[in-house]
């Protein structure tokens, strides 16, 4: 009796308020400028409000895309971004300082998920910016 209850209130809460999610599918490495505002645009009809971004090939790249994704989403949505992995710890510090203009709600999986180190080094730097870090799904556990 209690778990159906709290069950139907559960789902109750989850089709009035939603569930927290974001899209990827806006941010991908190698899609045109075009296909980005596309992609984000139609993103944004549907209702999204997160939005990830691959980043980590040029720096140049990220500063255009993210500049060009967060003019499109706006300041009160979110813009998180994701490396899979591709930098070291000075690397990851010194880009996201770079990319901190857009104001990203996080970087996933910055450096190698084996550096746990490396992931708090991170994370202590962006701290000041109001950037999180996310490890990722590949977390070793033992």
């Amino acid at each position: 009796w209690y778990q159906r209850r709290v069950r139907e209130s559960r789902i109750r809460r989850l089709e009035e308020e939603g569930f927290p999610a974001y899209i990827t599918s806006v941010g991908w490495l190698g899609y045109s400028d075009e296909k980005v505002k596309e992609l984000t645009r139609e993103k944004l009809g549907e209702g999204w409000t997160a939005f990830k971004m691959k980043v980590g090939v040029s720096q140049e790249d990220d500063m255009r895309r993210a500049k060009l994704i967060r003019s499109l989403i706006g300041p009160d949505n979110k813009l998180m971004m994701d490396a899979n992995q591709i930098w070291d710890v000075q690397d990851a510090i010194k880009r996201m300082k770079e990319l901190r203009k857009y104001n990203p709600y996080w970087i996933e999986e910055p450096t190698s998920p084996d550096d746990v180190e490396g992931h708090a080094q991170i994370s202590l730097a962006l701290r000041e910016h109001d950037i999180g870090v996310a490890t990722g799904r590949c977390v070793r556990t033992g």
